[in-house]
């Protein structure tokens, strides 16, 4: 499609799973290049060989795609992947080789689409720009006026952005064209956790892992070493999107550890800016969401976990009930976001973790029932 808005500049054929995936340029001036580190290549090698490179420009993205072959009534279904994902390692198959969703809803005959962000950690303006130009070859590809979304984590945000009409400074206002929206783990009243406990941002460095850090300094093996680059300030730059996303929970959760990383300053291990810092330089998005509305149209399903362990062993987040990264009641604050309480469908919690949203049977299950809720 020659347009104003995007412009398909490759189609590939050959994928593991889609009949297709396009390589899209959106064309809206506020897009462009964001920067990477290198534990951001830990990527799915199908999508790297598509974007044919390992830094895209965030004003690319791939728009994976199976077209059922059976007239249905059923709405098009799009995926939208968290931090540290894409659309084939979210939706098709985990890290550990997890069963996505996108193979089971190709197999109930709906259109289903996933998106891949150039920057998987990156600012959430952009990606609600390119989530838009999605909607809107969705609409060319199907003919269909109204799609369902599914996003998982930091997947949502974007997604609330577009729905609440915040596009419209940047060109892009809501045009009525989403049904349902469901959410699996979203931190719809932000997250804390990189600045509530300390031994994560060791383990995040030493292990070279694909998130951010709270600290400007830190004491690894007897010696300070500078992580500006990894941290979650401007300087840093990596994690724009991470940075927009927090929001304090400290007067729910005190801080039970290291006041120091959360609050700013120096102690012996560490030197952070603190929170407070890192809000602002993110734009205080969450605090702008908890005041603004998604359009009363749209029917909204939400889903948290509650199992703070990974694989059995790691505990993750313990201040408070979690799905080991993001408290329960961040993801369940929905109303905010609603105009009239008939929007909420379904607010349920499971006993899964923060990865198990994506990929356990019990939570494909009740995206499947939330699909066919009329």
């Amino acid at each position: 499609m020659e347009n104003n808005v995007y412009h398909i500049e490759k189609t590939f054929t050959h994928s593991s799973l889609w009949d297709c995936v396009e390589k899209i340029k959106g064309m809206n001036p506020y897009l462009g290049p964001e920067p990477y580190l290198s534990a951001l290549y830990k990527r799915n090698k199908e999508v790297v060989t598509m974007f044919e490179e390992q830094e895209p420009c965030s004003s690319f993205f791939l728009l994976h795609y199976s077209l059922s072959s059976v007239s249905s009534k059923k709405n098009p279904v799009l995926l939208v992947h968290g931090a540290s994902h894409d659309g084939n390692m979210a939706w098709v198959e985990g890290r550990q080789r997890e069963k996505g969703m996108a193979p089971l809803l190709i197999q109930e005959q709906y259109d289903v689409f996933a998106i891949t962000f150039a920057h998987s950690h990156g600012d959430n303006y952009q990606q609600m720009i390119q989530l838009s130009n999605a909607l809107l070859r969705i609409e060319e590809l199907t003919k269909c006026e109204k799609i369902d979304i599914i996003a998982h984590s930091k997947g949502g945000v974007p997604v609330r952005m577009y729905l609440s009409n915040m596009g419209e400074h940047y060109e892009v206002p809501y045009i009525e064209n989403v049904d349902k929206y469901i959410m699996l783990g979203t931190p719809n009243k932000g997250i804390d956790f990189s600045f509530r406990h300390s031994m994560p941002n060791w383990f995040i460095f030493t292990k070279n892992m694909s998130a951010p850090l709270a600290c400007d300094s830190l004491l690894v093996h007897g010696r300070y070493r500078d992580t500006t680059d990894r941290s979650i300030y401007n300087d840093g730059g990596v994690f724009k999107g991470q940075q927009q996303m927090l929001l304090k929970w400290d007067d729910v959760y005190p801080i039970r550890t290291d006041q120091t990383l959360y609050y700013g300053g120096q102690n012996v291990y560490l030197h952070s800016r603190g929170i407070d810092r890192a809000i602002a330089e993110g734009g205080h998005l969450m605090e702008t969401l908890q005041e603004t509305k998604i359009h009363q149209d749209i029917s909204v399903f939400v889903l948290a976990g509650k199992n703070n362990l990974f694989n059995y062993f790691m505990i993750g987040e313990t201040d408070g009930p979690s799905d080991g990264l993001v408290f329960i009641e961040s993801v369940l604050s929905i109303e905010p976001m609603i105009k009239n309480t008939g929007q909420i469908k379904r607010k349920d919690v499971l006993f899964l973790n923060h990865s198990e949203l994506l990929y356990h049977e019990k939570a494909k299950e009740w995206i499947k029932n939330c699909l066919n809720k009329k």
